[in-house]
């Protein structure tokens, strides 16, 4: 399959196109096709497009807690903090099992949902695939934490910038905290 979506990235196709879902190919490819998440990727396709759902390509790998997508993915520059819809557990005849479906109402980043799917899944999972989701969640929060460091910096670099004189607003901090 990875041969196929690089023959048609040389030979010009859009692979950023969208389906009428708003689903683009690396969307498609996270739910178990690594090879071509690799080709995608390295042909420079957008990774934070969102579908109809809002959905982005590294909140679905993180709802199906595919560890090596979610890595890929996140160390190509995807953009963790872009929330989607959260999800809910929905009962539906005639399935004896709930099952999690999309709740627009919320929002929720990838690490949210990968920690939704792994708590719900503590009742209806096997022990392998409750695994993929514990590892995601550790990765991802992994990069929060950078985040919150990286976010600290800044905003020490910027108080040591401060020349005397100049006030800063006293909500600053506060506005602040809404980030961390």
């Amino acid at each position: 399959r990875h041969e196929t979506v690089r023959l048609l990235a040389d030979m010009g196709a859009d692979l950023n196109l969208a389906n009428y879902n708003g689903a683009t190919p690396v969307m498609a490819a996270v739910r178990g096709r690594i090879e071509v998440v690799r080709v995608l990727v390295d042909k420079g396709v957008k990774l934070d497009t969102r579908d109809k759902l809002g959905r982005t390509a590294l909140y679905m790998a993180a709802e199906k807690g595919h560890y090596e997508t979610v890595r890929l993915l996140v160390k190509s520059g995807a953009n963790t903090d872009l929330a989607g819809p959260c999800l809910k557990k929905t009962f539906m005849k005639p399935y004896p099992r709930p099952f999690m479906e999309p709740n627009p109402e919320r929002q929720c980043t990838p690490l949210e949902v990968a920690t939704a799917m792994r708590d719900f899944g503590r009742d209806h999972m096997f022990d392998s695939e409750l695994e993929g989701y514990q590892r995601v969640i550790d990765l991802l929060n992994v990069y929060e934490k950078r985040r919150i460091a990286r976010l600290g910096r800044m905003v020490g670099s910027a108080t040591r910038q401060n020349p005397r004189g100049v006030k800063v607003p006293q909500d600053m901090n506060q506005e602040i905290m809404k980030f961390l």
